[in-house]
């Protein structure tokens, strides 16, 4: 998990758009935002979705980000970061 975190925050985008298009990179993250990793999973996933052009590899995790951002409230402020994120790099 930290190593994920590094590279995600690297600011390099060209490996962050890689990152974001691994078939089970954010299906293994979204069910963790809800768990006890859900400081790192947030960090991973907001440094993801700032990038252009990442949106829609998070498309089909969006409807499960949103529950979690309407459920646990422990969790709900990373998850509404993290669409926030999103809608802004439309």
């Amino acid at each position: 998990m930290e190593v994920l975190y590094v590279f995600a925050c690297s600011g390099d985008y060209e490996l962050q758009r890689l990152m974001a298009a691994q078939p089970s990179m954010l299906a293994r993250l979204v069910p963790l935002l809800s768990g006890g990793f859900r400081v790192r999973a947030a960090g991973i996933m907001c440094s993801l979705a700032i990038v252009p052009g990442n949106r829609h590899d998070f498309r089909p995790y969006e409807a499960g980000i949103a529950h979690i951002a309407l459920h646990p409230p422990a969790a709900a402020e990373a998850a509404g970061e993290i669409l926030s994120l999103l809608a802004a790099n439309i």
